[in-house]
């Protein structure tokens, strides 16, 4: 089966993977080694991923805090470079696209559980309907037949016995 959403988010995740390593393909391409060398650490990847992605100084997490003064200079080298602002740019196009991609996604996904909730519901009432009319039809049959009879008793209007 076919899910639109489910192949436009992956289009959208396809179209922001290229966009962010197009950004960093930018960045590896005009920062100085001895600065993306800085980056070469636990969590550097990250940090350099945020950073030539971002036209703005990206807030790092405490675990990153102190790569924060390579972040600076590394975007403050970027953020002069002439093509930075369209290439990060266009990864933070891809991104929300994604997220609404994403939101799509999931909004389509619990329509379609709660459409597969109603529709088991449905038949569930459908197959009780059948049973009591089965039984009902039974009932009449029994009794057309002489097999069971109908007595009145306390507390109820009809009351179905057996004949020996």
């Amino acid at each position: 089966m076919v899910i639109p959403e489910l192949e436009a988010l992956q289009a959208a995740e396809q179209e922001e993977e290229s966009a962010l390593q197009a950004c960093l393909a930018f960045a590896r391409g005009v920062l100085p080694i001895s600065l993306l060398l800085r980056f070469q650490c636990s969590e550097g990847e990250k940090v350099l991923q945020q950073v030539a992605r971002s036209i703005d100084l990206p807030a790092l997490p405490a675990e990153q805090s102190h790569l924060a003064p390579i972040a600076s200079e590394a975007h403050a080298l970027l953020s002069v470079e002439p093509g930075f602002p369209a290439i990060a740019g266009r990864w933070q196009r891809a991104y929300d696209l994604y997220e609404l991609g994403l939101i799509d996604f999931i909004v389509a996904e619990e329509e379609r559980a709660a459409n597969e909730r109603q529709h088991a519901q449905e038949l569930a009432d459908t197959y009780a309907l059948i049973e009591q009319e089965l039984w009902h039809d039974v009932q009449v049959e029994s009794l057309e037949l002489g097999l069971i009879s109908v007595s009145p008793s306390p507390g109820s209007e009809t009351n179905s016995q057996h004949h020996p």
